[in-house]
Order: structure tokens, then sequence, then C-alpha cells
């Protein structure tokens, strides 16, 4: 297996590689172009937010911006899709297929990607991307979602081929999709810092030699630091972190949406940590469970877990959510919370252990940190803020070939079943699910 390191001069791949790429490609637009047709003719009234979305459109082509001042976001992504939007009649027909017609876009780069990252396996790594949960459900909604993805893969696509200014250029457009990309300029520059580091000669690996090649990596991202710099002086200036909008959309520190991420990385990943947690049941953890204070540390874990949830965000106790459902279920009920963190403290040990072992542990803790902390600020607990978190660690993560098609397997089906979710019950008042 290649150097995980050396991305920025990968050979081409074999053909036959290169074929089921292309015919993984075609099979993942085909999948979007079907969702799309199926989501227009199933479903053809506004899901979730498609309402205010399609509204601030057709507002911004009448010359009116007082709908587009009310967004938490700039209107970037609907000045974007207003061309298609007013060729279809300004229909929300045209709008689902600008948003699919973007995420044909997404997928054409990562692509791009998944042949420097992925070069052993890449049609299965762009199926993990495609058929992500909780990316495919979005990929034909009128949502900032699809943009904001293909933004955030096109910087990945700019990075991994070296072209910093073109990916520093990317990562502020995203930006002003939406503002909370920003701070994947602080992953990008990590990423660059760890490979400065992981190059520097066997001589120069003191903490000095390494402080001084991670310096010289940071002068050569300055491009990163243009999008987070400009959020900041723009909230200097304006003194809040939101356009407009509801208050509810407002930055606040809410627990919950924590809880909500390690149910969706746990769940998203079981192919993944079933055949690993029963691996480590029959050989670990008996021995390690012996010693008495690691024992009270996952007790204490638990606990923890238990008394510390949270749910103050009235967007998620609405029923009619799908995410919500388990949000719901803790809030409502003792036992559910005891057993989530019962899940919780036999599986995370499971997925840390896995993710340390990978050849690109270093980078995959810095995207790690970087979701983290995007997350920080957000109110509402909503899985679609960790959709390119999720994508970005699958990108990274060198999976064996049974895993992959499992991961694959379990993705198609998920997709399908949450794409029938927006199909058959999906409405205003409960969203894409």
């Amino acid at each position: 297996m290649s150097d995980p390191h050396d991305i920025a001069a990968r050979p081409a791949l074999p053909a036959r590689r290169d074929a089921r790429l292309t015919f993984a490609l075609a099979a993942t637009v085909g999948s979007i172009a079907v969702y799309c047709l199926a989501l227009c003719i199933l479903a053809p009234e506004p899901l979730g937010d498609e309402a205010t979305h399609l509204h601030v459109i057709r507002s911004l082509l009448r010359g009116d911006w007082a709908p587009a001042a009310r967004l938490p976001m700039l209107p970037t992504y609907h000045l974007v899709v207003a061309p298609l939007v007013y060729l279809g009649g300004e229909s929300l027909a045209a709008a689902r297929v600008a948003n699919a017609i973007i995420a044909t876009i997404m997928l054409g780069l990562a692509a791009l990607c998944v042949r420097r990252l992925q070069p052993d396996c890449p049609a299965a790594a762009l199926l993990h991307v495609a058929w992500c949960p909780l990316v495919f459900p979005l990929t034909a909604i009128n949502h900032t979602d699809a943009l904001s993805l293909c933004c955030l893969i096109g910087v990945l696509a700019a990075h991994v081929r070296g072209l910093r200014l073109a990916a520093g250029a990317t990562l502020l457009v995203a930006t002003l999709v939406r503002q909370t990309n920003a701070v994947w300029a602080l992953f990008f520059i990590a990423w660059d810092v760890l490979e400065a580091a992981h190059r520097a000669p066997a001589g120069e690996r003191t903490p000095r030699g390494i402080a001084s090649h991670g310096a010289r990596a940071c002068r050569l991202s300055w491009p990163y630091f243009v999008a987070p710099a400009m959020l900041l002086s723009a909230v200097l200036v304006f003194g809040r972190y939101s356009v407009g909008g509801d208050a509810l959309n407002g930055p606040a520190f809410n627990v919950a949406q924590f809880y909500l991420l390690a149910i969706h990385v746990t769940a998203w990943g079981l192919p993944l940590w079933l055949p690993r947690l029963w691996e480590a049941i029959r050989t670990r953890w008996s021995p390690a469970l012996s010693r008495p204070w690691r024992a009270a540390l996952v007790v204490a874990f638990a606990g923890l877990m238990v008394v510390g949830f949270r749910n103050p965000h009235a967007w998620n106790r609405e029923f009619w959510d799908l995410r919500n459902a388990p949000l719901l279920l803790m809030q409502t009920s003792l036992g559910a919370r005891i057993a989530l963190a019962v899940v919780l403290a036999a599986v995370l040990p499971v997925i840390v252990r896995f993710y340390a072992e990978q050849p690109r542990r270093g980078v995959l803790l810095a995207a790690w940190i970087a979701a983290l902390v995007g997350l920080a600020p957000q109110f509402l607990a909503e899985p679609r803020y960790y959709a390119f978190a999720l994508v970005l660690v699958n990108l990274l993560t060198v999976h064996g070939a049974c895993d992959s098609r499992r991961l694959a397997a379990w993705y198609a089906a998920s997709s399908i079943a949450l794409a029938c979710v927006a199909c058959l019950t999906g409405r205003q008042y409960g969203g894409v699910w």
C-alpha cells in the first residue's frame, strides 16, 4: 500500500480501477437523478425549510432583498441557483433540479479526491461519499447543504493537489454559503503542518525542528486564513455571528448536539464497529475491566452521559422530525438515557481504537477536532452540520476490502430508506427526515 501522506503527486489509476470509478460515478449520479424525480413527483410540496429558501429565491429574482436579510446566512446559495430557478418558472422542482446538478458537480470533485486519497479502492470510496446517509437525502433538496458540501469537497480536491490558492478561495466561497465552514481552515492548516512534520528529515525531527517545519507550512497555507479572518472581522464589525433570522438560529452551546453526533457516528459505522466490538468483548474486555480504575472510569462515563443530557432547543422538541426521535426518547425516558450510555461506553473505545490505528491518524484527529469546534456554537442539534465531517473521515480512512463493501451496502440501504421517508412522509413541518 502506498504511503498515505504522499498525496501531492500520485500516479494515474490502473485502467481497471479507473473504469470502476467511472461506473461508480455514473451510478451515483443516476441515483441522485432518480431521487430528484421521485421527490418532485411524490413530494411536490416544500419540505422543511424549502419554502423559506424558495421564497427568498423568488424575491431576489424580483429585486426584493428584504426576505434575504432575515436569513441566518448570506444569500449566496440563493443567488447561485436563482438563474436555474428562473428558467424553470420559479418552481420548487427547478430548485431541486439545481441542487441535483450541484450534487453532480460535488461527485465529480469527490472523484478527483478519491483518486489521490483512496487509490486502492476509489470506486467504493466514491460510493461512501454519494450514499452517505447524511448526504444523499440532501442532494435534491432546496437547502444550502448541497452547495456547502460541493464547496468543501472542492477545497479538499484542490488541497490534495497542492493548489493552496484555489483551495483558500473555494473555502472563502464555502464560508459565504455557511459561516461555520470557516472552521475547516483549522483542519487544512493542521494537515499541512502534519505533512511537513512527517516529511522532515530524521535529523530534524526534534521539537525545534518540527516547530520550524510547522511554521513554514503555516506560511505556505496562508490562503486558508482568509475565510476565518473574514468571518472574525464581520463578527467584530456587526457584533453578531449570524446574519439575521430567528434567535433560535443564533450561536449557543447545546450538549444534545454531541449526543446526536455520537449516535450518528455509531449508527452509520455499524458494519465497522460490530465485528470489532465482538472481538474486543472476546479478547480485551475481561483483562481491561479487571483493573478497578478502568471499570470505575467506564461507570463514571456512563453516569455522566445519563445525568448530563439536556435538550434545550425548541426545534429539537418537535416530534414530527425524525432526527429528533432519539433526543425526545432520551428526554422523556431515563431508561433510554441509560441504554444509550451503556451502548456508547461499549462502542466509543472501539471507534477511538479504530481511528488511532489508521495510517492517517493525525489528520483524522485534526478532522474530528475541527468538526467538534464547528459544532460548539451550533444551538440547533442537526445532523446536517457534520455531514462533511463524516464524508471527510471516510475519505481519509483506509478500509479493508470487506469493510469497504459492507459500508457501501449499509450506506446504500440507509440512504434508500431515508429517501423514502422524504418522498413519502416528508412535509413542511417534518423536514427532510
